[in-house]
């Protein structure tokens, strides 16, 4: 019997799954439409439907004349609504929360439970999120949103530890970066040690904007659309943007690394948990944590730039040894830098190499407050995180 082929055809490969958002605004449509295609160009996983009529396609919706209920709630009703209607995440930007920060009950019956569920966005939402991955807990505010929505915003990031220096930008600054970065440059000038600067303004700063500013200023620039984009796309899976300012283009990254900071210090009872790693292409470099989680009081080490990790007793046993380095106190080599134990309180650690294609690109730190005997149990807790770093490493293809 001769052989017969299975002519059929192969079954096609599934096509690309999109992400699909809607962002409500009460900002001009065409305006957000220009900034989309300049900060989405060539992606095709990604398709944004923009809404400008919030309250008034949620009263209609609704059928709501009661004048009890909050526009934040029928806002609400109505953004959750279009989740089932075949969008995987909603969001709205600062225009159309007319109670952030201000009125938690009346998002916490509708809008929380989505959040937690990964639906559901807010600028203030996002920009809490996005300075802490960037570890920022003292900021610029630059604002176009007038001085009660500012005043309100200031007051819901100070209840998450930021302290946020509001700055009104004049109206004819407005879409301009060389006006936004004098204003910019005029507070660093009084506050040097700013971690961050975000822009809340009419007009959303187009990429090559945020870029030229993040340039001059050597901070990262955190825009409230590029803000609500950056998370939009992280909890619907998407991926990030190059040359679109260090959130779009690090800031999934980043997002992960604290992450991993944070899984380690529940996971070992720490004091503190730092990565400080070598990726050049994400901004990052070794001197510079990447990521840290501490405890509550526990002095932050996230913007320190003192010290050349490379050069430190410590790092060069990593560099040698290739392993972990347990030290339940200090009494004997290789010796941690003073500043840890006389500024940051720290008296015993553990560090772990993070190694790529044979290289010590970067390392974790565990840190004690008290001296401590480290455990088996310490030890794969490290050994765990590591694997994380260099498994995100390799996906990035560093």
């Amino acid at each position: 019997m001769a052989e017969t082929s299975d002519t059929s055809a192969a079954p096609a490969a599934p096509a690309p799954s999109k992400l699909r958002m809607r962002w409500y605004t009460r900002q001009c449509i065409p305006t957000l439409e220009n900034y989309l295609r300049e900060v989405l160009a060539g992606r095709t996983d990604v398709d944004v439907n923009l809404s400008d009529s919030v309250e008034e396609q949620a009263t209609t919706e609704a059928g709501i004349g009661d004048p009890t209920v909050s526009a934040t709630t029928v806002q609400s009703a109505s953004a959750l609504q279009q989740c089932h209607d075949g969008h995987d995440v909603v969001f709205l930007d600062a225009r159309a929360e007319p109670c952030i920060g201000a009125d938690p009950e009346a998002f916490e019956s509708q809008w929380a439970a989505e959040r937690a569920r990964q639906r559901a966005i807010t600028t203030t939402a996002a920009l809490m999120d996005a300075l802490h991955v960037y570890g920022a807990t003292k900021v610029g505010l630059f604002s176009a949103f007038g001085d009660d929505l500012t005043t309100q915003i200031c007051q819901a990031l100070a209840e998450q530890g930021v302290n946020a220096l509001p700055v009104n930008l004049p109206h004819d600054s407005v879409g301009s970066a060389t006006q936004v970065s004098t204003v910019i440059g005029s507070l660093l000038q009084q506050e040097p040690e700013l971690h961050a600067c975000v822009v809340l303004g009419a007009e959303p700063l187009l990429p090559v904007d945020i870029e030229q500013l993040e340039c001059v200023h050597g901070l990262p620039v955190l825009d409230s659309a590029t803000a609500l984009l950056w998370q939009a796309l992280r909890l619907g899976g998407g991926t990030g943007n190059p040359g679109a300012g260090t959130l779009l283009r690090d800031g999934m990254v980043r997002a992960q690394m604290q992450r991993i900071c944070e899984d380690l210090l529940v996971s070992t009872g720490g004091d503190r948990t730092t990565l400080r790693i070598d990726i050049d292409k994400h901004g990052l470099h070794i001197d510079t944590p990447a990521a840290e989680a501490a405890n509550s009081g526990v002095r932050h080490i996230r913007h320190e730039k003192s010290l050349h990790m490379r050069q430190l007793d410590t790092v060069a046993w990593l560099e040698a040894e290739r392993s972990n380095l347990l030290q339940p106190d200090f009494g004997r080599p290789p010796f941690p830098p003073k500043a840890l134990i006389e500024v940051y309180g720290v008296q015993a650690q553990m560090l772990g190499p993070v190694i790529l294609d044979g290289h010590l690109t970067g390392f974790l730190s565990v840190h004690s407050l008290s001296q401590r005997a480290w455990t088996a149990r310490d030890e794969a807790a490290l050994n765990g995180a590591r694997t994380a770093v260099e498994s995100l490493l390799g996906r990035l293809g560093d």
